[in-house]
């Protein structure tokens, strides 16, 4: 179950109802009037087929190519070499941090400067 205010400075304005996997509902607190804000089910039946990159396709680092060994540690139930797996990468990941040269630059993100976020 989840639960919270909306505040605007001291003064909470609106308050939340629901379920993280269910419907969550929104109540003004000036007109009582509620309504619902989000509905899981409804988002489960518009959203768009899983598509995955065959693996022999993926790159190095792709995360379900990287994390491939744990999830089948996980789903044969063996946490000894989930975690082993699981510290392989996360060592590779801090030696390659470490090593760089020139500064990591993302393919397909890029920076909020701040302009979009509400007083920036």
């Amino acid at each position: 179950a989840i639960s919270g205010r909306i505040k605007k400075g001291v003064d909470t304005v609106a308050s939340l109802e629901g379920y993280w996997d269910g419907r969550i509902d929104i109540k003004d607190k000036r007109t009582r009037e509620e309504s619902n804000l989000l509905d899981v089910a409804v988002l489960r039946d518009h959203r768009l087929p899983r598509y995955l990159v065959k693996l022999e396709k993926q790159q190095e680092w792709e995360s379900q190519r990287l994390w491939i060994k744990v999830s089948e540690a996980i789903h044969n139930e063996d946490q000894i070499v989930a975690t082993e797996q699981k510290t392989i990468i996360e060592e590779a990941q801090r030696a390659r941090a470490r090593n760089l040269v020139t500064p990591w630059v993302p393919r397909l993100f890029h920076r909020d400067t701040g302009t979009s976020l509400p007083g920036g």
